[in-house]
């Protein structure tokens, strides 16, 4: 089953056999195999529970043809069907089932304040605020996060049973509460927000594999009072305890920097570095170092069995000290799954050893992918348990290909020990290096679509910095548990370890900020599409599993080298030369819309929102990366509030821009923000065009882009009334992009002709002061699109706009709004599903001249 015994001598077979995927041989992949087609058939197809009486009917099939000795191959067959079915019921129950009295069933989008209790099931992790900033706009703090198991709900004076699992984020430190304490919690409840653009992270569903369906939002650590404080003794508070003194222990011995940086390696603590620290180690490729993985377990595994192989300790006790070590790491650790696959193939390995059998490493490794999706079978949909796996089937192969190739030649060994030790000491050391160079280059190939799929980041340094940094990671991370181990009871022996920990620390850190830095280290890219993935490693699985059902490998080449070329050919055919689009993203109260017009090129119109910056290139990043886009060719800066701009100098680092227009006013009295935008502007050589009323935008030779707002001495008034006005145009249909436009500036625009427009931007997010009624009478818009995070406050702007006729669209509401312009007509789609189409134009078409 998952041990086979092992051979002696001439008997014993190839390496490749051992791995080779027979499933009668290797059970616990195929049972893997299957039940992961489960899970993805109730993901994709929306499953019922009937699969459940599908999984017993397959059991009790495969129970009677079990016993007829010729239907043993059909009885393989129908448990394999059992699995899958069995699967598909596990996640449909896990994914889309709640208790009667799930929290989650209550909350709403919009905040409510609520009195709750529950139990405390995780230590409190706090979150850093995040750097000073001058694109800013709202000041942020530290914030605590608090996961509760909820027992009951106040609904006036009555207490009602509640139940399901929630995070409390709370403003600054919550201090004296541990796992196992029981809380009474005054805050507001909501359901975690969905994704609302095209391409952005849906934090929802993240938290829905938890089965996390609400969250709570407290104004202070005082909205929490305990109960009940758990016994000393309970496993939880155990756990806690040992987490919490090696965290004592490193920030007593260590420097500052460096006891964060070893609470990240050894504890999964890296709540606690900065921003531009976890920066550094993602862009280098290397961000797994900072948080547990596998490479850590293999790395703790590693010493413990050396100790054992050199005398200190008996090898029975040895293995079992690991695994049972490795286990409570694992624990103490949260049980992440990374950290859990590797713990699993170490006991395995360990279990192996003290049978005297040898293991299978893909069975081992289907078997750690069973107990994971019995865990948490959303886990199959999760990337970090995806590279996990993905990395170390390579390394399995890679070893099996290594095994197969190596001859013993004495005559070489006799050879090799007649050279100097410092000849025989280079040259081993050099080999290792190249080996594992070898494999880093490996993994990263097979890891890296995936990997720029979904975090967009393509870091070829990894390859040759990760052998280079291994050494130090493994020193300071035995130096670093060696802190933890004397610090407590023997801290002179501590002091040594503290000091080596150190300065592995501080070189890990310089050698990924000089990686970093290099020429072409990272670069942003868009990335695969999903269904390119599901082929690129169903194909690679399907070889390596079973190779002898494979295609010669000039074939497998070709095919390889055919899939490349057509994702690229259908990430091209993305652009359709027919249509213009325009795509106002979702940044709750801010703005930011993307032209893409029928010649390929892309104008920005704004983009900003208030308060954090980051979040606000991460959404229009991750749009523009949907689309494939890797180069803006105009930006266009309406006027001069942070929430239309702070997003651009995250969007400067991912993408290349052209040129930058604004109004001759944007600059004329900078405040900070814009001085250091000015100055990131010059330093990336991006020049900064001014345009004002009359003017023509030059980006696209099919459409039309003018300027009718502002002239160039501007006027007086706000920011907001010197905010550039566009006019797009392509086949007599318009759009209108107005800014925070408002008087006397909005005035002035309504003194011209009105125009009738297809689509209009609202004004300053629908404000009264941008006169809903005058504008939209004045502009005849057919759909109007209010970009904002406000749900409430809107009902008077979009009635204005509805009795003008039009169909009002919000942000707030329908998530990312994209305008298409085509020959078959307008079309409006809301993200969250709502379409309006129009097929006849208000407008002759003109000719271009």
């Amino acid at each position: 089953m998952m041990n086979e015994a092992v051979p002696s001598g001439a008997d014993c077979p190839r390496a490749t056999e051992a791995n080779r995927f027979v499933p009668w041989q290797q059970p616990f992949v195929a049972g893997f195999l299957a039940v992961s087609l489960g899970i993805c058939l109730d993901r994709v197809l929306d499953g019922s529970a009937v699969g459940a009486w599908l999984a017993a009917v397959g059991g009790w099939t495969c129970w009677r043809l079990a016993r007829n000795t010729s239907c043993r191959a059909l009885a393989g067959s129908a448990l394999l069907l059992a699995l899958m079915m069995l699967g598909a019921a596990w996640h449909h129950w896990d994914w889309r089932l709640a208790a009667p009295d799930e929290l989650g069933r209550q909350a709403t989008t919009r905040p409510q304040p609520v009195c709750v209790e529950g139990t405390v099931i995780q230590e409190t992790q706090y979150r850093q605020a995040p750097p000073p900033s001058p694109f800013r706009t709202i000041p942020t703090f530290d914030r605590s996060l608090v996961w509760v198991e909820f027992s009951r709900i106040r609904d006036g004076r009555h207490w009602q049973p509640a139940s399901g699992i929630g995070r409390l984020m709370v403003q600054g430190h919550v201090l004296g509460i541990h796992a196992g304490d029981k809380l009474r919690v005054m805050g507001h409840l909501a359901r975690p927000r969905t994704a609302r653009n095209p391409g952005e992270f849906d934090k929802a569903a993240h938290r829905q594999a938890d089965r996390q369906w609400c969250e709570l939002h407290c104004q202070t650590p005082d909205s929490l009072t305990v109960l009940n404080r758990m016994t000393w003794y309970h496993p939880r508070r155990l756990l806690a305890r040992l987490r919490d003194q090696g965290d004592t222990m490193l920030r007593e011995h260590l420097e500052r920097p460096k006891a964060e940086l070893a609470a990240a390696l050894l504890l999964g603590q890296s709540s606690r570095l900065d921003f531009p620290r976890i920066t550094a180690f993602r862009q280098a490729g290397l961000m797994h170092l900072l948080v547990v993985s596998g490479l850590h377990v293999g790395i703790l595994a590693g010493v413990l069995l050396g100790l054992s192989h050199a005398g200190w300790l008996p090898r029975s006790a040895g293995l079992l000290l690991t695994i049972g070590l490795l286990a409570l790491y694992a624990l103490v650790t949260g049980g992440r799954p990374p950290v859990v696959r590797a713990a699993i193939l170490i006991g395995v390995f360990g279990c192996s050893q003290l049978v005297g059998r040898r293991p299978l490493g893909f069975n081992s490794l289907g078997l750690a992918g069973l107990i994971l999706l019995a865990l948490n079978p959303a886990d199959l949909f999760r990337t970090g348990p995806q590279l996990s796996f993905i990395a170390v089937a390579c390394l399995i192969w890679l070893a099996a290909k290594a095994r197969q190739q190596y001859v013993y030649d004495p005559l070489t060994t006799l050879i090799a020990r007649t050279r100097p030790w410092p000849e025989r000491l280079s040259r081993h050391w050099a080999a290792k290096l190249w080996q594992s160079t070898l494999a880093c280059l490996a993994v990263w190939l097979v890891t890296a679509p995936l990997i720029t799929s979904q975090f967009h980041l393509c870091s070829p340094v990894a390859i040759f910095l990760t052998p280079l940094v291994m050494p130090l990671v493994s020193l300071g991370l035995t130096s670093g548990f060696l802190v933890i181990l004397f610090g407590s009871w023997a801290p002179l022996l501590a002091v040594p370890w503290a000091s080596l920990c150190n300065w592995c620390l501080g070189c890990l850190q310089t050698m990924i900020e000089i990686g970093q830095g290099l020429p072409g280290s990272f670069h942003w890219v868009a990335g695969p599409s999903t269904w390119w993935l599901v082929g690129l490693y169903s194909g690679l699985a399907w070889c390596l599993l079973v190779p002898e059902y494979t295609p010669p490998r000039r074939w497998r080449w070709g095919l390889l080298a055919g899939w490349i070329g057509c994702g690229l050919w259908v990430s091209l055919a993305r652009h359709d030369p027919t249509e213009t689009r325009c795509t106002f993203i979702a940044l709750d109260h801010g703005c930011s819309v993307v032209i893409e017009f029928p010649d390929g090129k892309t104008l920005l119109y704004d983009a900003g929102r208030m308060g954090s910056p980051y979040l606000g290139s991460e959404a229009i990043s991750a749009y523009l990366w949907s689309r494939g886009i890797s180069r803006l060719d105009g930006v266009v800066l309406s006027h001069a509030d942070a929430d239309h701009y702070n997003a651009l100098p995250g969007l400067l680092e991912r993408f290349e821009v052209g040129a930058v227009y604004v109004s001759p006013v944007m600059f004329e009295q900078a405040p900070l923000p814009l001085q250091v935008l000015r100055r990131m502007l010059q330093k990336s050589h991006i020049p900064i065009r001014e345009v004002w009323q009359g003017d023509r935008l030059r980006v696209s030779e099919h459409v039309t882009v003018d300027v009718l707002h502002p002239p160039r001495t501007g006027v007086l008034g706000s920011d907001n009334a010197n905010s550039l006005v566009l006019l797009i145009e392509d086949r007599g249909r318009r759009v209108l992009l107005p800014g925070d436009l408002e008087s006397p500036g909005l005035d002035d625009v309504m003194a011209e002709l009105p125009i009738d427009c297809e689509v209009v931007l609202v004004p300053h997010h629908g404000s009264q002061r941008s006169n809903p009624p005058g504008f939209a009478a004045w502009s005849s818009p057919r759909v109007a699109v209010v970009s904002t995070g406000n749900r409430r406050e809107l009902e008077p702007v979009n009635q204005a706009y509805r009795q003008a006729g039009a169909q009002v669209f919000s942000t707030a509401l329908d998530g990312a709004v994209q305008a298409i312009i085509s020959g078959q007509g307008l079309r409006i789609t809301g993200y969250h599903g709502r379409e309006f189409r129009a097929k006849r134009s208000r407008n002759p078409v003109k000719s271009k001249k």
